[in-house]
C-alpha cells in the first residue's frame, strides 16, 4: 500500500509489450513531480518481461506508492481497469494505456481543469502521434465527436497539434480512454466499464454514462500526451462486435454533433460518393486560397497555408505532384496522406497507394488497399442508398433539417448518377 493516500490513482492496464510499459513507467517518474499519486498495472497475464520486470522498476520508480496486479490470464481492457479501480486508493481515476508518453506538465492542467469546473465529469488531455517525416507532430484525439451515421470519430484527427483550433475550448460527448481523469466515484456510479466489449468502445459508453449524469467532458490541450496507438496485440479485431454493443447499449443517447463542431470552427459537414461525413472549408474561402496559388506555385508558401488551413484539400495535391517531381517522395506519400484523411476519394487512396509502394511505408500501403478495397469491391450501391434514407428520415425526427437535407443531397446526385449511366448503356 502507498505510504499515504494519494490523491490520484494511475492505473495501466497491460498484456505483453514490456518495451511499451517500460517507456511509459520511465515518462510518468520523470514528468510527474510530487508524490501525490499512486501506479497500479493491472497485467493481463503477460509472459514477456512485464511478469518478471515490471514490479522491480515500479518500486525503484515509485517507492510505496505501486503495485502490479497480476490477473495470470488476459481478462481484456475494461475488465483489467475495473480491477485496478477496485484496488485504489486515491479520489480520482487517472486510467493511462502503456503506449503512451507523458510530457512534461501534463498532469497538472487536467487537475486544475477538474477541480475547477463542478459540471465537468472527465477530462484528458490532448493526444498527439509520435512525429512523422512529411507530417510533423499532428493530432490523434482532441475529444471524440458522432457523425450523422451515429459513429465516434476524433475530432480534428491528424490536424497539426499546433492549430488555433486545437487550442479551443469545447465540450464533448466522450473522451478516449488512452488517458483518462475522473472522479473513482463517478466510475464506479457509472458502473465502470461495461464488460461485454472487446478492448474497444468502452470509453465511448463511458463518456455516455457520464454525459446521462449532467456533467460535461473536455479535452485539455494544456496536456500534451503522446499517443503510439493500437499497440495492444489484436486491438481492431473486435470492431464489429464493439459497434453492435455500443449501439445496442447506448443507441438513444447518442447526439450527432460533428456538423455543430464544423459550422462553429467554419467548416462546412459534407458526404464522399461513399457516405462518408467528411469536414470541408466554404467554397468562398477554398477559392481564396486557390486563387493564391495560381498566381504562381510557390512550396513552401503552400506548406505554410496548408498548415494554417489543413482542410484546403486542393493543397496536398498541388504540392504532393510538386514534391514528387522533385523526387520528394516520402513527403508526396505524406500529403496524399494527409489528403486521404481529410477528403477520403478514391483516386487519392490510388496515388497514396502507389508512393507507400514507391517509399516501401507498408502502414501508408495497407492503409490505402484496406480502403480501395472496401470502395470498390466490398460496398453495394443498395446498402449505401438504403442507410442514406435511413439517416435521413432519422436526422428528421431528430430536428436536424439541415443534416437531413445533407442526406437527401447525396440521395438526389445518386440517382442522377444512375440514370445517367443507364442512359449512356442505352436500351
Amino acid at each position: 500500500m502507498p505510504d499515504a493516500t494519494p490523491l490520484v490513482s494511475i492505473v495501466i492496464p497491460v498484456f505483453n509489450k514490456w518495451e511499451l510499459t517500460r517507456a511509459c513507467l520511465e515518462s510518468l517518474r520523470r514528468h510527474t513531480p510530487g508524490d501525490g499519486y499512486e501506479v497500479l498495472v493491472a497485467d493481463n497475464g503477460s509472459t514477456d518481461g512485464t511478469a518478471t520486470d515490471c514490479a522491480p522498476l515500479g518500486a525503484a520508480l515509485f517507492p510505496g506508492r505501486f503495485r502490479q496486479l497480476s490477473f495470470g490470464r488476459n481478462l481484456n481492457f475494461g475488465p483489467a481497469c475495473n480491477a485496478g479501480a477496485r484496488a485504489a486508493a486515491g479520489e480520482l481515476l487517472l486510467l493511462l494505456n502503456n503506449d503512451t508518453l507523458l510530457s512534461p506538465d501534463w498532469l497538472e492542467p487536467l487537475l486544475a481543469e477538474l477541480r475547477g469546473d463542478a459540471e465537468l465529469g472527465a477530462v484528458g488531455p490532448l493526444l498527439v502521434y509520435p512525429e512523422e517525416p512529411g507530417l510533423g507532430v499532428r493530432v490523434q484525439h482532441l475529444g471524440i465527436s458522432i457523425e450523422p451515421q451515429l459513429y465516434p470519430v476524433h475530432l480534428y484527427e491528424f490536424f497539426p497539434a499546433d492549430h488555433a483550433l486545437v487550442r479551443k475550448k469545447r465540450a464533448v460527448q466522450a473522451l478516449t480512454a488512452a488517458v483518462l481523469l475522473l472522479p473513482r466515484a463517478l466510475f464506479f456510479q457509472c458502473g465502470g466499464f461495461c464488460e461485454d466489449y472487446r478492448n474497444g468502445g468502452e470509453d465511448v459508453d463511458l463518456g455516455l454514462q457520464i454525459s446521462r449524469r449532467g456533467l460535461r467532458q473536455a479535452c485539455v490541450p494544456q496536456s500534451l500526451v503522446t499517443h503510439l496507438a493500437s499497440q495492444t496485440p489484436g486491438r481492431n479485431d473486435f470492431e464489429k462486435h464493439n459497434a453492435t454493443v455500443l449501439k445496442e447499449r447506448c443507441l438513444k443517447d447518442f447526439v450527432p454533433d460533428l456538423h455543430h463542431h464544423a459550422a462553429r470552427d467554419g467548416y462546412e459537414l459534407r458526404l464522399t460518393e461513399f457516405l462518408k461525413p467528411y469536414l470541408t472549408l466554404p467554397e468562398r474561402r477554398a477559392e481564396v486560397l486557390d486563387r493564391r496559388m495560381a498566381a504562381g506555385f510557390e512550396a513552401d508558401l503552400c506548406r505554410e497555408m496548408l498548415r494554417r488551413e489543413p482542410l484546403w484539400i486542393r493543397g496536398y495535391g498541388l504540392l504532393a505532384r510538386h514534391c514528387e517531381d522533385r523526387g520528394e517522395l516520402v513527403e508526396a506519400c505524406a500529403l496524399r496522406f494527409l489528403e486521404a484523411r481529410f477528403r477520403p476519394a478514391v483516386q487519392v487512396f490510388r496515388e497514396l497507394h502507389r508512393l507507400a509502394l514507391l517509399t516501401g511505408n507498408g502502414k501508408h500501403a495497407d492503409f490505402a488497399a484496406a480502403r480501395l478495397h472496401w470502395m470498390l469491391e466490398i460496398v453495394s450501391p443498395g446498402v449505401l442508398v438504403a442507410a442514406a434514407r435511413e439517416v435521413a428520415a432519422y436526422m428528421s425526427l431528430l430536428g436536424l433539417p439541415d443534416v437531413a437535407a445533407l442526406y437527401g443531397s447525396w440521395l438526389d446526385r445518386h440517382a442522377a448518377g444512375a440514370a445517367g449511366r443507364m442512359g449512356r448503356q442505352g436500351p
